[in-house]
Protein backbone atom coordinates (compact mmCIF):
# COMPACT_ATOMS: atom_id res chain seq x y z
CA UNK A 1 0.00 0.00 0.00
CA UNK A 2 0.88 3.79 -0.20
CA UNK A 3 1.59 5.49 2.75
CA UNK A 4 -1.31 8.68 2.75
CA UNK A 5 -0.35 10.43 6.13
CA UNK A 6 1.28 10.46 9.23
CA UNK A 7 -0.10 11.33 12.55
CA UNK A 8 1.95 12.48 15.32
CA UNK A 9 0.51 10.37 18.67
CA UNK A 10 0.05 12.35 21.73
CA UNK A 11 0.68 10.48 23.90
CA UNK A 12 4.45 9.16 22.31
CA UNK A 13 2.91 5.70 22.36
CA UNK A 14 -0.70 3.87 21.48
CA UNK A 15 -1.62 0.45 21.11
CA UNK A 16 -5.03 -1.47 20.46
CA UNK A 17 -6.46 1.72 17.38
CA UNK A 18 -9.44 1.69 15.98
CA UNK A 19 -11.86 4.17 13.44
CA UNK A 20 -14.49 5.89 15.09
CA UNK A 21 -17.55 4.35 12.70
CA UNK A 22 -17.58 7.94 10.36
CA UNK A 23 -13.52 7.27 9.88
CA UNK A 24 -13.03 10.89 11.51
CA UNK A 25 -11.28 9.92 14.90
CA UNK A 26 -9.03 7.00 16.24
CA UNK A 27 -9.09 5.88 19.23
CA UNK A 28 -6.11 4.17 21.06
CA UNK A 29 -4.35 3.55 24.46
CA UNK A 30 -2.40 5.56 25.14
CA UNK A 31 1.02 5.34 27.37
CA UNK A 32 -0.01 6.10 30.67
CA UNK A 33 -3.42 3.52 30.43
CA UNK A 34 -5.84 6.54 28.99
CA UNK A 35 -7.69 6.37 25.98
CA UNK A 36 -7.35 8.78 23.42
CA UNK A 37 -9.31 10.14 21.03
CA UNK A 38 -7.41 11.83 18.23
CA UNK A 39 -8.51 13.57 14.45
CA UNK A 40 -7.96 11.62 11.46
CA UNK A 41 -7.25 15.27 9.62
CA UNK A 42 -5.52 17.07 11.49
CA UNK A 43 -4.10 14.60 14.58
CA UNK A 44 -4.97 16.56 17.66
CA UNK A 45 -6.58 15.31 21.01
CA UNK A 46 -9.81 15.51 20.79
CA UNK A 47 -10.80 13.40 24.05
CA UNK A 48 -8.51 11.99 26.72
CA UNK A 49 -10.23 9.15 28.88
CA UNK A 50 -9.04 7.90 32.50
CA UNK A 51 -10.65 4.79 33.78
CA UNK A 52 -12.15 5.44 37.03
CA UNK A 53 -9.80 3.27 38.83
CA UNK A 54 -6.22 3.35 39.55
CA UNK A 55 -4.77 0.47 37.46
CA UNK A 56 -1.43 -0.84 35.95
CA UNK A 57 -2.87 -3.07 34.04
CA UNK A 58 -2.58 -2.82 30.21
CA UNK A 59 -5.41 -1.84 27.83
CA UNK A 60 -6.76 -4.84 26.13
CA UNK A 61 -9.61 -3.65 23.78
CA UNK A 62 -10.76 -0.14 22.93
CA UNK A 63 -13.90 0.03 20.53
CA UNK A 64 -16.25 2.40 19.33
CA UNK A 65 -19.90 1.43 19.09
CA UNK A 66 -21.62 1.56 15.70
CA UNK A 67 -23.39 4.97 16.48
CA UNK A 68 -19.52 6.38 17.59
CA UNK A 69 -21.28 7.90 20.62
CA UNK A 70 -19.64 5.44 23.11
CA UNK A 71 -15.93 3.78 23.70
CA UNK A 72 -16.10 0.52 25.48
CA UNK A 73 -12.66 -0.96 26.50
CA UNK A 74 -11.24 -4.01 28.63
CA UNK A 75 -8.18 -3.42 31.51
CA UNK A 76 -7.76 -7.87 32.13
CA UNK A 77 -10.20 -7.35 35.20
CA UNK A 78 -13.21 -8.35 35.66
CA UNK A 79 -14.60 -5.21 34.38
CA UNK A 80 -16.26 -3.63 31.24
CA UNK A 81 -15.76 0.25 30.74
CA UNK A 82 -17.77 2.69 28.88
CA UNK A 83 -17.36 6.09 28.15
CA UNK A 84 -19.98 8.59 26.68
CA UNK A 85 -17.88 10.32 24.24
CA UNK A 86 -20.36 13.61 24.38
CA UNK A 87 -20.81 14.09 28.47
CA UNK A 88 -17.33 12.09 29.45
CA UNK A 89 -20.03 10.15 31.62
CA UNK A 90 -18.56 6.81 32.42
CA UNK A 91 -19.99 3.74 33.25
CA UNK A 92 -18.79 -0.01 34.63
CA UNK A 93 -20.35 -3.21 34.29
CA UNK A 94 -19.33 -5.99 36.49
CA UNK A 95 -20.32 -10.03 36.34
CA UNK A 96 -18.01 -11.97 35.40
CA UNK A 97 -15.72 -14.17 37.69
CA UNK A 98 -12.50 -13.31 36.08
CA UNK A 99 -10.70 -11.34 33.68
CA UNK A 100 -12.77 -10.13 30.57
CA UNK A 101 -10.42 -11.11 27.49
CA UNK A 102 -12.91 -9.70 24.78
CA UNK A 103 -15.98 -7.88 23.86
CA UNK A 104 -17.95 -6.83 20.43
CA UNK A 105 -20.69 -4.29 20.23
CA UNK A 106 -24.32 -5.89 18.46
CA UNK A 107 -24.01 -3.66 15.14
CA UNK A 108 -26.83 -2.16 16.40
CA UNK A 109 -25.06 -0.72 19.40
CA UNK A 110 -27.60 -2.09 21.58
CA UNK A 111 -25.80 -4.50 22.73
CA UNK A 112 -21.98 -5.59 23.73
CA UNK A 113 -20.50 -9.22 24.42
CA UNK A 114 -17.97 -10.01 26.76
CA UNK A 115 -16.17 -13.32 27.01
CA UNK A 116 -14.06 -14.42 30.09
CA UNK A 117 -11.19 -16.77 31.22
CA UNK A 118 -14.39 -17.97 33.35
CA UNK A 119 -15.65 -19.67 30.32
CA UNK A 120 -18.71 -17.52 30.09
CA UNK A 121 -20.12 -14.72 27.30
CA UNK A 122 -22.17 -12.83 28.51
CA UNK A 123 -24.39 -10.26 26.87
CA UNK A 124 -25.17 -6.84 28.29
CA UNK A 125 -27.38 -4.03 27.24
CA UNK A 126 -25.42 -0.86 26.40
CA UNK A 127 -25.76 2.46 28.41
CA UNK A 128 -28.48 4.64 26.72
Amino acid sequence: GKLIKKIKSQANTMSHINFSPNGKYITGAGKDNSILILSVKTGSLIRKFTFPIKHKILIDNIFFSPDGKYIASTIGDRFIYFWNIKTRKSFRYSGHKYSVKSIAFSPDGKYIASSSVDKTIKLWKTPR
